[in-house]
């Protein structure tokens, strides 16, 4: 899953950025964080999450990918594992800053994170929420310690999901494989003559075809249903050519 949220903190941006690839400055001001150790780019630590009544904690490494102090760009790439689930985690956190005024930045966070193991199992929508709640508090923090002043709270612009996105490409593809002649007067086997068009002159069962169905199902419900519609097919097709007793 993709987060990108944006909250703004009350110094300027040459001071906000350096705060932000402050490590220690960060681990104290991320929920749940604890920075073990670090030797120049490369560090170790803890998170601790809470979803609903279960608790976890994820020990692992990161290391900066890219300190870009004149675009005011940072990239850190993370791995870690809950031992007791047996989850691991992947996440790439990439921070800008931006002056909006001499005195405020706008900050946005990218995050891409993918989990695996029990974890994975959390809704799309647990998974927000504790995003939007991390980075609130993470704003809340650094703003009151980079100026003793309240931030506001951070502003989610957008949500990808990597399922859909697949399977939006595959569904694309297979309804360009399948696609139907454009002469509209090209007969259509096994229609009955005098078949109901639709505008355009195709027929109705080819101006809406089966696909769009798949193309409004939305990762793991695709993979689950392609297999049921594939057998219905296959069932239609046998009844059809079995011979008249």
């Amino acid at each position: 899953m993709e987060l990108e949220h944006r909250f703004e903190l009350p110094v300027g941006v040459e001071m906000a950025y350096p705060a932000l690839t402050d490590l220690d400055l960060v681990a104290e001001s991320w929920p749940g964080a604890t920075l073990d150790s670090k030797t120049g780019d490369e560090f170790s630590g803890t998170l601790k999450i809470k979803v609903g009544r279960i608790p976890r904690t994820f020990k692992g490494t990161a290391r900066f990918v890219e300190r870009d102090p004149v675009a005011h760009r940072a990239v850190i790439e993370a791995t870690g594992g809950a031992s007791r689930s047996g989850s691991s985690a992947t996440m790439l956190v990439t921070a800008t800053a931006t002056a909006v005024m001499p005195n405020r930045t706008a900050v946005v966070l990218l995050t891409t994170l993918s989990i695996t193991g029990r974890e994975s199992s959390f809704s799309r929508q647990v998974m927000i929420d504790v995003g939007n709640e991390s980075v609130n508090r993470f704003a809340e923090a650094m703003a009151q310690k980079l100026a003793g002043k309240s931030a506001p709270e951070a502003e989610l612009l957008s949500v990808v999901n990597p399922d859909e996105v697949a399977a939006e490409v595959v569904a694309d593809e297979f309804a360009a494989a399948v696609e139907p002649a454009a002469h509209p007067t090209t007969p259509v086997g096994g229609l009955p003559a005098g078949a109901p068009r639709a505008s355009g002159g195709l027929p109705r069962s080819i101006a809406n075809p089966p696909v769009e169905v798949l193309t409004a199902a939305k990762g793991p419900f695709l993979q689950q249903i392609a297999p049921v519609v594939g057998a219905v097919v296959l069932a239609v097709f046998i009844l059809r050519k079995k011979p008249k007793p």
